[in-house]
Formats: structure tokens, sequence, C-alpha cells
């Protein structure tokens, strides 16, 4: 697995196209086919590819309070399996930007780079 080393806050934006709620079932669908794998390389291969998307959930902001609580629940289930360097800063990062935006706060681009 691709260890994600580091994650500041001027990363924390959205930098994905890609709706969080899509995100999430891609994960989840992922993580299904992970067991299934006919070889080692596949499973590998998998498994780098939900780590990205589940990288790239931590960048997405939720639109939702329910896709927030999907969210949260997700990258907590994710921390004893992610437990590298820089994990904890991402979700950290990740989840208070959500909620700065879903409780009303405007969140500007430059805001968030601070």
């Amino acid at each position: 697995m691709k260890a994600i080393t580091s994650m500041t806050a001027s990363v924390a934006v959205n930098t994905v196209a890609i709706p969080l709620s899509q995100l999430l079932e891609a994960h989840q669908k992922i993580t299904d086919l992970v067991g299934t794998a006919l070889s080692s390389a596949a499973g590998d291969n998998l498994r780098e590819t939900a780590e990205e998307v589940l990288y790239d959930i931590t960048l997405t902001r939720a639109a939702t309070w329910a896709e927030f609580g999907r969210k949260v629940q997700l990258l907590v289930d994710q921390t004893t399996e992610a437990s590298h360097e820089g994990w904890l800063t991402a979700v950290q990062e990740g989840v208070y930007w959500d909620l700065k935006q879903l409780n009303g706060d405007p969140v500007k681009f430059a805001e968030a780079a601070e």
C-alpha cells in the first residue's frame, strides 16, 4: 500500500471533481473486490486503488450531514489499517473543513490554504 506521508491544510480543499457520495461508493466496491482477487498482484493493485480513493475522500467536502457521517465512519474505520504517518492529520483536516462548511461558515480557497 502506498502511504500518505504528509498532508497540509493547503491541500485540504476539494480538488476532486467527483462528488463524495460517488467516492464512498467506489471505495466500498473496490474493497469488496480485494477479497475476490485472483492473484496477489491484482489484490495489491486493488488495495492501492482503494487507498488512493480514500485519500481523495479526505480531500472532498461533504455536501450533507449524511455524507459527512459516512465519511467520518469510513475514515475512523480505516485508522487502524492506515496508521502511517500523516493519516490522522489527513482525517483531522478533512473533517475540520467539512464541519466549517456544513455549519454555514464560508470556506474560501485562500482560507483553506493557510
